[in-house]
């Protein structure tokens, strides 16, 4: 005779309690995920831009525009290049050689102020900073207004010529980058068009509070997640055995939904504790390491992540795993607060609200995906599918790390990028969660499905874990 098991039983009869939590926490998530806002657009190349940040007490920013541009209007012979170093040094040193002519042509073409009055403008040289895309090779000129600004104008003036006179078709696009109190990170929103028959307008600020920035900030670090794949990456990674335990050295199906919900949320937890120490510090000036570095070594912790899942060394602690990575982790996202200036407004608020973001953003990645993964973990086919996601998982991040150390563009990111567009994460996650439930259901009809581990974990890393 068998050996009989409750499992099944009680699988069925808590079976539609369970599946009307996960489709709840789904559901939400996607919710969230489909009222982000979308990625910024590119630069046009029949364009220039204007941007001014607004910090504590100064003001400042910077005008774009094309080499294309620069040799249609001065003369010039600037060469329009390719993404590489040599390359790179090579339109620095052209850019240079003409630099006076642009910077007096930029001067006599652009004015700020306010009531009136135009503010005096000191120019960043030698003009080093460029963009190169794959329209155009961009010129990026920085300027500072002369002075302190303890009380912010209500509205800007700007008069703007530059390339519109000369130029037909061409636009000048004005833009509020950063602005904390109002709530504006990375802008690009179009606030002023200048053209060949308007060339002068003004910008009202309007509302701004702290809370509205505090506000901005959260949605930072919630949006940093979302298009920040291999961020999303790690976490699938810790993911994919946070519905199992490794008992006496073998992966099993977790026990019940509480206990695997609160085990992944654990490990989000964790690293969410990892990456906000990394991130103060590197935040208040006490800790600073190569980007390329950290960016390599968060590529490897995605790798290191997924072979875990074959030989567990952390056997059901991965939230240490989560937290040493974490570390990293959170010293790329400092890389991103100093690239857009958070760290010179409201610092301490900064990094509380952005490290909210991030938490945020981690629980709804979870709650994306810990439904279809719940109700497969008894599955036969997670068994196998368990072992080859984490596979890919780890080709795709070593592939990432050769990239950012030999700085190489293999082209799996412009694979894996479109996904995290929210329609397509949306379609993805609803074909995976409306499969995972006809698997589940297959199996369970056929008497396939495997029992989930009872009783206390027995850790045992020094075996082979010899599957589901």
């Amino acid at each position: 005779m068998q050996p009989t098991t409750t499992d099944q039983p009680r699988s069925r009869r808590s079976g539609r309690p369970v599946a009307a939590r996960l489709l709840v926490l789904a559901s939400a998530a996607l919710l969230l995920v489909l009222g982000l806002p979308s990625a910024a657009s590119a630069h046009e190349i029949d364009q220039s831009y204007i941007f001014l940040d607004v910090y504590e007490d100064d003001l400042e920013g910077r005008v774009e525009f094309t080499t294309a541009d620069i040799n249609e209007i001065l003369g010039t012979e600037i060469t329009e290049v390719s993404p590489g170093p040599e390359e790179i040094d090579q339109l620095k040193a052209e850019i240079n050689a003409e630099s006076d002519a642009i910077l007096a042509y930029v001067q006599q073409n652009f004015a700020i102020g306010t009531e009136g009055e135009r503010w005096t403008l000191d120019w960043e040289t030698p003009l080093d900073a460029i963009i190169i895309d794959d329209e155009a090779n961009w010129v990026v000129m920085h300027y500072d207004v002369v002075g302190s600004f303890p009380t912010l104008p209500e509205s800007v003036e700007l008069d703007y010529a530059a390339f519109v006179d000369e130029i037909g078709n061409h636009t000048g696009i004005f833009h509020i980058g950063n602005y904390w109190e109002g709530g504006v990170f990375a802008s690009e929103d179009q606030l002023l068009f200048f053209t060949q028959s308007n060339q002068s307008g003004s910008y009202t600020f309007g509302d701004s509070s702290f809370l509205r920035g505090l506000g901005g900030v959260v949605w930072l670090g919630i949006d940093h997640i979302r298009i920040g794949t291999d961020h999303i990456l790690f976490i699938i990674a810790l993911l994919l055995p946070a519905v199992l335990v490794v008992s006496a050295g073998r992966w099993e199906p977790a026990e019940d939904f509480k206990s695997s919900l609160w085990r992944v949320l654990k490990i989000a937890t964790f690293f969410t504790i990892a990456h906000s120490i990394t991130l103060s510090l590197a935040g208040f000036g006490v800790v600073e390491l190569d980007s390329k570095l950290v960016e390599s070594i968060i590529a490897i912790s995605i790798a290191l992540a997924a072979i875990h899942n074959f030989k567990p060394v952390f056997a059901n602690r991965e939230y240490w795993l989560a937290f040493a990575f974490g570390l990293f982790h959170g010293l790329g996202f400092a890389g991103l607060l100093s690239g857009l200036g958070l760290d010179r407004s409201n610092r301490v608020w900064s990094l509380f609200a952005f490290n909210l973001g991030v938490e945020i953003g981690q629980v709804v990645v979870i709650l994306l995906f810990f439904p279809g993964l719940y109700l497969l973990r008894q599955t036969r086919f997670y068994a196998v599918a368990f072992k080859v996601l984490s596979a890919l998982l780890a080709i795709v991040a070593m592939i990432w790390a050769a990239e950012r150390v030999f700085e190489i563009d293999l082209k799996v990111s412009a694979l894996i990028d479109p996904l995290v567009e929210p329609p397509v994460t949306a379609a993805v996650v609803l074909a995976f969660t409306g499969f995972a439930i006809w698997r589940r259901a297959h199996e369970d009809r056929k008497g396939t499905l495997i029992p989930a581990h009872e009783g206390p974990i027995l850790d045992a890393p020094d075996r082979e874990p010899v599957g589901v």
